[in-house]
């Protein structure tokens, strides 16, 4: 399973490679992809609220007025964990 994060004014994206084995390689054990527990920091993907829920208008604004993030927006962080997404899916999988 591979993840791909792509933002908004940044060229490119970041890739994980988080499946039981790596893609594309042999399915022996020297190719084990390592995300076989929760929490591992490598498996995470940290994304901050402000990324995701603040767009600011794109229209000009009124003359004096200067738009400010809502402080619920630059507050905090979601953090998504691979594995348990990776465990979702072999659940799935089973059924």
């Amino acid at each position: 399973m591979t993840a791909m994060l792509f933002q908004q004014g940044v060229p490119g994206y970041i890739t994980w490679d988080f499946g039981t084995h790596q893609l594309g390689r042999p399915t022996d054990n020297a190719y084990l992809s390592g995300c076989n527990a929760p929490n591992i920091p490598a498996f995470q993907i940290t994304i901050p609220v402000n990324a995701v829920f603040w767009d600011p208008p794109t229209i000009p604004a009124a003359a004096g007025y200067v738009p400010v993030v809502p402080p619920t927006v630059t507050l905090g962080n979601f953090t998504i964990d691979l594995f348990e997404i990776q465990q979702e899916v072999l659940n799935q999988q089973e059924n």
